[in-house]
């Protein structure tokens, strides 16, 4: 935390995340330290990033959480289940990550796409062969409503996101000026009741038959 701080250049942190869980360690240790840096005024909430429901009732029995950041996006889907719905039932804020599917949702892939060395989207589940076509046609399916609106393929994705119950914003990065910008259109504009279900069924083509992988970044499947 005081890494943190400093690197940041400030005397404390608006929320200090758990980025991922650690199977070594009880969580009522990682809560408790947490707990202890928040009474100290280093940070002002907690929050925590890829647990699972069952690991986040443990760290909630040790103490408050006030937001999760899972992943999520039209072509990944898995919170919906039973993270989100517990989230609505205890006034946990969601911050989703990747929302745009690692870019697939913008629309600048093509199926004959040459990744670069060192490019690990290839090795993570969505860019396989065969689910890699049908989440290109889901993305190519936000075209009409990104024209309708004057917006990106991409901006439709996030703001269907962020409308969606229990978020309160979506994490998209940017390496540049002009994509910190097209990230920025997502918002102030709305999609419509019909738009949101629409879109929702478009998205379930490939997420209704994904098997349950372990994470985002991982091609084990669990279920």
């Amino acid at each position: 935390c005081e890494d943190s701080m400093n690197r940041m250049q400030t005397d404390y942190i608006d929320i200090y995340f758990i980025h991922y869980p650690n199977d070594e360690v009880d969580i009522s240790e990682t809560m408790s330290a947490m707990l202890d840096l928040k009474k100290e005024g280093k940070i002002r909430e907690i929050g925590l990033s890829n647990f699972t429901r069952t690991q986040m009732e443990g760290a909630l029995k040790i103490g408050r959480f006030e937001v999760i950041q899972p992943c999520y996006s039209l072509l990944w889907r898995f919170i919906e289940e039973d993270i989100v719905p517990f989230c609505l039932d205890n006034n946990i804020g969601i911050v989703a990550y990747s929302p745009i599917a690692q870019g697939i949702l913008t629309g600048k892939f093509t199926k004959d796409w040459t990744f670069k060395k060192g490019d690990k989207r290839k090795s993570t589940p969505l860019f396989q062969d065969g689910l890699f076509e049908e989440c290109l046609a889901v993305a190519g399916a936000l075209k009409p409503y990104a024209k309708k609106h004057g917006k990106t393929q991409g901006q439709v994705a996030i703001n269907w996101v962020t409308s969606q119950p229990g978020m309160t914003s979506a994490i998209v990065g940017a390496r540049n000026a002009a994509q910190m910008k097209e990230n920025i259109g997502a918002s102030g504009w709305r999609l419509s009741r019909e738009e949101l279900a629409e879109i929702d069924k478009i998205g379930r083509r490939v997420t209704d038959k994904l098997p349950k992988y372990e994470n985002f970044f991982s091609m084990r499947i669990i279920d």
